[in-house]
């Protein structure tokens, strides 16, 4: 779900007040979206908690602005099943050879 518009995000969480957009702060996204970009904001009401505290708002390449609060999906990458069994075999086989008083070289 999203966050809403630019006007609205680019206000303090705490007192609702417009923060200063530091352009220079602005990166990409790392992972995730591609084409977003994190743009960060710094209270600068001298009567907020928040004061000189800064927040980042994401802006997807669509122009999109994510819920922060909404939990993202992780993209974990499959398990090479094949490799973990060569694995464990291999575990396994320096363990018995451990348990006969032999020692296993690696690769």
């Amino acid at each position: 779900m999203p966050a809403g518009t630019w006007e609205e995000a680019k206000r303090c969480p705490r007192c609702d007040q417009v923060g200063e957009h530091v352009e220079r702060e602005t990166r990409a996204v790392k992972s995730g979206s591609k084409g977003a970009k994190l743009h960060k904001f710094y209270c600068r009401n001298p009567r907020c908690r928040w004061n000189n505290t800064p927040w980042e708002v994401q802006v997807n390449a669509d122009g999109t602005i994510p819920d922060p609060e909404a939990p993202r999906q992780r993209q974990m990458p499959k398990p090479d099943m094949a490799l973990a069994a060569q694995m464990r075999a291999a575990a396994e086989a320096a363990h018995v050879a451990s348990l006969e008083g032999r020692e296993v070289r690696g690769r």
